[in-house]
């Protein structure tokens, strides 16, 4: 088979994989969330209870969620669009990566990616044996919102994340430990807006996770990274631009003359709690904010 065949059937293989995956994944995120509502709205009930016992009137409560989500609305209008409409252009970032293509040590293999895999949305069943769409090669135009709703009493989980898979693949020239390095250069911003009171408990959180995994005939295992965005609080609000070159390593043993499949997978969530929080996370908005993939440099290590 031809190596070029040989490595498409081999990506074919992995996505259908991570489909049926995803699909099973987000079906158990879906049940432990409605177990988690279920507890919330229980807990919420003895609060309200609580409350009415000590005299207090649960209808100034509603009235100040209502204050609370017309002041989230007010902040987004007055500082969102600039987070949006900033400055920036994809082509500095291209740049940007030939200029580390440059700096890096001489006799290493610099490799495109060959595409973006995500899941649609809502995912189909598992019985359904499609892959994920394959966007392109190109930039990852992405976010993760979540605007809190009810009183704040307990945390609840946003949408499910949906993984982004970028895809690379080789062919290595010599049996021996190869060191793999994807590039990436990240353009966003995000949102956190809990204002916690008394009786109520808000919260927001956003993060960032990015994991590498390779494969030659087989999965080699992911290796997880520190989040490079990691952010939460429950009186908190803030409007934060993000703009980082990272580079994520991972190294194996391969042999030589098989194509390996080298993916590194970016998940974006956010989660808000009570009415008048708001949670955002967003590399899509604006022509300025984007994840552009450089490459993945490759060498023995």
């Amino acid at each position: 088979m031809p190596i070029q065949t040989a490595a498409e059937q081999l990506i074919n293989d992995i996505i259908l994989d991570r489909a049926h995956q995803y699909a099973h994944d987000v079906k158990r995120f879906e049940a432990r969330k409605a177990r988690q509502d279920k507890a919330g709205e229980a807990h919420e009930k003895k609060q309200i209870e609580l409350m009415t016992s000590l005299g207090l009137k649960t209808a100034d409560l509603e009235a100040g969620l209502k204050k609370d989500a017309k002041a989230l609305q007010a902040s987004l209008a007055e500082y969102r669009p600039a987070l949006v409409s900033r400055a920036g252009s994809p082509a500095a970032g291209g740049k940007n990566g030939s200029l580390i293509a440059a700096q890096l040590p001489p006799g290493r293999l610099f490799v495109p990616p060959y595409g973006v895999f995500a899941p649609p949305f809502p995912p189909p069943p598992p019985e359904i044996t499609s892959g994920w769409i394959f966007t392109d090669s190109g930039n990852l135009k992405i976010e993760a919102h979540d605007s809190g709703s009810g009183t704040g009493w307990w945390a609840t989980a946003g949408p499910p994340p949906v993984p982004h898979d970028v895809v690379f693949t080789f062919v290595p020239a010599e049996t021996t430990t190869y060191e793999m390095t994807a590039i990436f250069a990240f353009h966003g911003f995000y949102v956190l807006v809990a204002d916690d009171g008394f009786f109520t408990h808000k919260y927001a959180e956003v993060s960032m996770d990015v994991a590498m995994n390779a494969n030659q005939y087989v999965d080699l295992g992911w290796k997880t990274f520190p989040r490079p965005i990691d952010a939460s609080g429950d009186n908190i609000n803030e409007f934060e631009s993000y703009d980082r070159t990272l580079f994520f390593d991972y190294s194996a043993p391969l042999r030589a003359g098989d194509p390996v499949v080298v993916t590194a997978r970016i998940t974006l969530e956010a989660v808000a709690s009570g009415s008048g929080s708001h949670a955002e996370i967003n590399f899509q908005d604006g022509t300025a904010n984007y994840i552009m993939p450089l490459f993945l440099s490759v060498g023995p290590a």
